[in-house]
């Protein structure tokens, strides 16, 4: 497949559990284009939840890496893991959350 474009940018909202769907459709981008994200986009920027998948993006993870990590911290919300496993931001992009709950 050529490229459309030599530099691809991002832009993603925040909302709380609109990650969850962001994350999912950049699952499906993954897949479709066979590589990932850290890849696909040059330049990431986000708004709340939107900025921290563009720093996940931005230290390597891919989608469904960034996809498990948002949903399980969604069930954080609703009570079903330790409020200390998700709230603290640099466990997201230092792998320890990630490697934790694999």
């Amino acid at each position: 497949m050529n490229p459309f474009r030599k530099n691809v940018a991002i832009a993603i909202d925040g909302g709380g559990i609109r990650g969850v769907v962001i994350t999912r459709a950049l699952s499906h981008l993954e897949d479709h284009l066979g590589k990932p994200v850290r890849q696909i986009f040059q330049l990431t920027a986000g708004t709340s939840t939107g900025s921290i998948i563009s720093a996940a993006i931005s230290a390597g993870l891919t989608a469904k890496q960034m996809h498990k990590l948002e949903s399980l911290q969604n069930s954080e919300r609703a009570g079903k893991l330790s409020p200390t496993a998700v709230i603290d931001g640099r466990s997201w992009l230092s792998g320890n959350l990630y490697a934790a709950h694999l």
